[in-house]
């Protein structure tokens, strides 16, 4: 495993008073973890750190050509792998965000439990869960264990969007993330030989064609390969949307020699940023209805960072050109965004728990335009990151271990008898409040909430509602007076409406508290799931049908073209 030594928040204005905040990876499945950043990557360098803590615990037992740094502080080679060196890529993509290390999914509880002797902060987990089942999955297991140790685990989504049902992450001890765009957006145009200008998704970084070249299908280059499988190498890729693939193959039919030229990608800004990323996975949890999942977004769309020279950009067996840097995206790339900025956040709060990591996180998100996301809160949660914001977020919603227990008491009953609890999940002080409902049925449903004073001794917060009329809700009280820090204050806030008559509708609102300086947001989520059988059932894979991504194919040459 291995962690970061040191988070710099001047890069984010102001100043820290604790620089040494330890953050652990797991990566499954990238065949290691980092290249030989000694000697290549400057995005996992230690220049500028200071000393490792006197607080760490683990060891460099990285394996063969491998050494740590006061940033890479600590190494584990799991299974049959001689080395965390990367020879794939991907792991030392997400590794160069933040810090990494390849586990094996039958090393997983071997490796928090590691990570939880080193002594780290956070964990941060870059895979989705194993099993549908969440009391055998280990990353749920080691979570709670890390849990009980006062150390926060964020775990990517997945990548199995835009379908309903698909996320990870689901109990609520893991801080879930999703994946949003930034508002650099990289596009590539190409003009067909009728000059009609298109514009795709793409990352070239040729120089641009000063003529134009001939346009080409797949089984027009090959009389042996399908058209899926006619693909000679990777070069230029343009990704449009249908209907501008309806005019390449409308012109491509209209001429016997129909030509394309394409340009350099270019970095344009894009004002409607950020959205969730199509690829993302949504909720709700299929076996945990009463809350929302993910918890939030952050960037993971574009994603610019260090890459194996050893690794294939195009995952290719004949792209052999070695890169020091690739741009990715994947929910992959936004957990260690997240987990950075919970370091961030707990630099200034050393003593915090991780559900006040978590809940100052979830309360200052940017809302997300719901406009622009078929799914709202179950394809972004609370909204987008704003760690700025989240280092003083006012008040905080802090669940006990004591909690957290009960609630897995709750989730395991069918496997555990002797375990008895009477808390639910809407029961749970959690950020954000979700329910499932019984269609054709009016519905009145309660979540009592505490929070904790943490922004002026001196202040009084005020509830108000927004985001639609199709739910009734009242808050009691409606004003909560703090005279002093750390002061806990409860309410309980009643959900009301008519019955929803369709399955997998939802309706949803926001409760926010202000003092005028701290604005403290959460999700009010009302959905309905399969009829009126249990959480889950039978639930539907619902693809969105918006957005298709279809490719160019251009021939260059000896026949080598995009794909």
């Amino acid at each position: 495993m291995i962690l970061v030594d040191e988070i710099k928040p001047m890069s984010l204005t102001g100043s820290s008073p604790y620089s040494h905040v330890k953050i652990c990876i797991f990566k499954q499945q990238d065949h290691g973890t980092l290249w030989d950043f000694q000697q290549q990557l400057k995005g996992v360098c230690d220049q500028g750190l200071g000393p490792i803590p006197i607080k760490w615990r683990g060891e460099c037992q990285g394996g063969v050509n491998f050494t740590c740094n006061r940033k890479i502080m600590g190494a584990r080679s799991y299974g049959i792998e001689e080395s965390v060196r990367d020879y794939k890529g991907h792991g030392t993509h997400v590794a160069s965000i933040l810090a990494g290390k390849q586990v094996q999914r039958s090393d997983m509880l071997s490796a928090f439990d590691d990570a939880i002797s080193d002594g780290v902060d956070i964990i941060a987990v870059s895979l989705r869960s194993s099993t549908e089942d969440v009391t055998s999955d280990p990353i749920a297991i080691g979570a709670f264990h890390a849990m009980q140790r006062g150390i926060l685990t964020v775990q990517a989504t997945g990548n199995d969007g835009p379908s309903l049902y698909s996320s990870t992450g689901d109990v609520p001890w893991i801080f879930s993330v999703a994946a949003s765009n930034s508002d650099r957006k990289i596009v590539n145009k190409a003009i067909l030989g009728d000059g009609t200008v298109l514009v795709g998704t793409s990352i070239n970084g040729f120089p641009s064609i000063q003529e134009k070249i001939p346009l080409l299908y797949g089984r027009q280059v090959t009389n042996t390969c399908s058209e899926n499988d006619a693909r000679i190498g990777p070069l230029l890729v343009a990704a449009m949307n249908k209907n501008e693939m309806n005019l390449v193959k409308s012109y491509q039919k209209s001429t016997k020699e129909p030509k394309v030229q394409t340009y350099r990608s270019e970095a344009i800004y894009d004002p409607q940023a950020p959205l969730i990323a199509s690829f993302s996975s949504r909720g709700p949890c299929e076996f945990i209805g009463d809350i929302i999942k993910p918890d939030v977004t952050a960037h993971a769309v574009e994603i610019l960072a260090a890459f194996s020279p050893m690794g294939s950009q195009s995952e290719t067996f004949i792209d052999e050109c070695p890169v020091k840097y690739s741009i990715l995206s994947g929910t992959s790339m936004a957990c260690p965004h997240v987990a950075a900025a919970a370091a961030f956040v707990k630099s200034f709060r050393l003593d915090w728990s991780p559900s006040a990591v978590k809940s100052a996180l979830m309360t200052t998100t940017w809302e997300m335009n719901a406009n622009q996301s078929l799914d709202v809160e179950f394809a972004y949660g609370s909204g987008h990151i704003n760690p700025l914001k989240a280092k003083d977020p006012g008040l905080v919603y802090e669940i006990s271990r004591e909690d957290y227990f009960k609630i897995w008491c709750n989730i395991s009953q069918s496997t555990n008898a002797g375990c008895h609890a009477n808390l639910t999940i809407k029961e749970l002080n959690y950020p954000s409040m979700a329910v499932q409902v019984d269609m054709n049925s009016a519905f009145v449903v309660s979540f009592p909430r505490t929070v904790t004073n943490i922004g002026k001794a001196d202040s009084t917060y005020v509830a108000s509602i927004s985001g639609g009329t199709k739910l009734y809700i009242t808050i009691v009280p409606d004003i909560l007076q703090f005279t002093t820090l750390n002061l806990k204050r409860s309410f309980v806030v009643t959900v009301k409406g008519k019955a929803i008559k369709l399955p997998h509708k939802k309706a949803s609102m926001s409760l926010l508290w202000t003092d005028s300086v701290h604005n403290v947001r959460s999700p009010i989520v009302v959905y309905t799931g399969n009829s009126t059988s249990s959480v889950g059932a039978s639930a539907p894979r619902r693809f969105s049908q918006n957005f298709v991504i279809l490719f160019v194919s251009i021939l260059i040459g000896h026949c080598i073209y995009i794909f």
